[in-house]
């Protein structure tokens, strides 16, 4: 396959994440920038961050040198926001050479029937600071599953979760995990997860907190801890602005430690969620609704249920979109979700 020439800058620079959220709690954030040359020729520079007013970094500036064409460097910078500070800040980076400026990164983009191309940007960063509340520091289980970005998401919240094996579900104390999240399409692609699914009930009988993130029809088999369906095509809701409602205002995961309005809702992207539940056992509790246009109220995408000393959740919202695309709102909910182990007898 012939690729035509391409030119790029000698030195190119961008934020390996362009979206975060941080709690107003925090006073210092980790942020990284990825600078990379294109240059055969030795060449070296120094790097920085563009801040807004008020704001400072450590270090302020960081020496970069390059030997030759392709490599690359990743240098972290530990952001200080101006007392107060609230809202939605953009952030630059840029890498000077004497003279010389360079604002922008690129990453390649290749495709069968497109070929080879570089998309170029402006290397900005939109940081989120928000209210988030969490109960404790959750010891979190994190079973993956097709994959997706949210546990390394959870680090926002200062929370590392370990991931979940085979041997691990078959075997291993799951009474010392205060939370299990289950990865989008798990019960898809993972046999382990299906064969020892019983254990994961049994660990919410005992007291465990576990939410199983969005699904495909092979979850559909009553692997809950009472019945439900999602019928043969499940429905999603793919207006990301779609009205949701939420259906038990006083429930303990809108009230704790976040108190969860319809303004949390605000600025989703691609999706509200996808496979929603068509039918369920009353025991389990449907806590929001939302739908697309002249599309019938969808109340099958959060269910709660207490099961023993436990709590289980279901939730087709789409999690793996908005945490890793720095959705405050989200995080908000999601954190609260987090916190159940110390909430959930509220």
């Amino acid at each position: 396959v012939s690729y035509p020439l391409t030119t790029v800058p000698a030195l190119s620079i961008r934020f390996p994440m362009t979206e975060s959220v941080q709690p107003v709690s925090k006073s210092s954030y980790t942020i990284p920038i990825l600078v990379r040359s294109a240059t055969r020729d030795p060449v070296s520079g120094t790097a920085r961050l563009e801040l807004p007013d008020g704001w400072s970094s450590v270090p302020d500036a960081a020496d970069v040198a390059f030997q030759r064409d392709g490599e690359e460097m990743t240098i972290s910078f530990e952001v200080h926001p101006a007392e107060g500070s609230k809202g939605e800040y953009t952030l630059g980076a840029v890498v000077s050479v004497d003279e010389q400026k360079y604002r922008e990164g690129f990453q390649t983009v290749t495709a069968r029937d497109l070929g080879r191309m570089n998309v170029f940007r402006p290397a900005a960063h939109r940081l989120h600071i928000a209210e988030i509340g969490l109960e404790g520091k959750p010891h979190i289980g994190y079973i993956s599953g097709s994959g997706d970005k949210v546990a390394e998401s959870l680090s926002t919240l200062g929370l590392q979760p370990q991931m979940l094996t085979a041997s691990d579900l078959a075997g291993a104390d799951l009474a010392s995990f205060d939370v299990i999240l289950v990865g989008v399409r798990a019960y898809a692609v993972r046999e382990d997860v299906r064969k020892y699914n019983a254990r994961l009930l049994d660990y919410v009988k005992n007291g465990g907190v576990l939410v199983v993130k969005y699904q495909t029809p092979e979850f559909d088999a009553n692997f809950g801890p009472y019945p439900y369906e999602m019928g043969r095509r499940p429905a999603e809701v793919s207006e990301e602005d779609a009205t949701v409602t939420i259906l038990e205002p006083d429930h303990v995961l809108f009230r704790a430690p976040n108190k969860i309005t319809q303004a949390d809702f605000d600025g989703w992207v691609e999706q509200r969620g996808s496979k929603f539940w068509s039918t369920w056992n009353e025991k389990y509790v449907p806590l929001l609704e939302c739908h697309d246009t002249e599309q019938p109220p969808q109340r099958g995408g959060m269910m709660f249920t207490r099961y023993g000393d436990g709590a289980y959740i279901y939730s087709a919202y789409a999690w793996y979109r908005q945490l890793p695309n720095g959705v405050p709102g989200a995080y908000r909910l999601f954190a609260n979700l987090l916190s159940l182990p110390e909430t959930k007898d509220r």
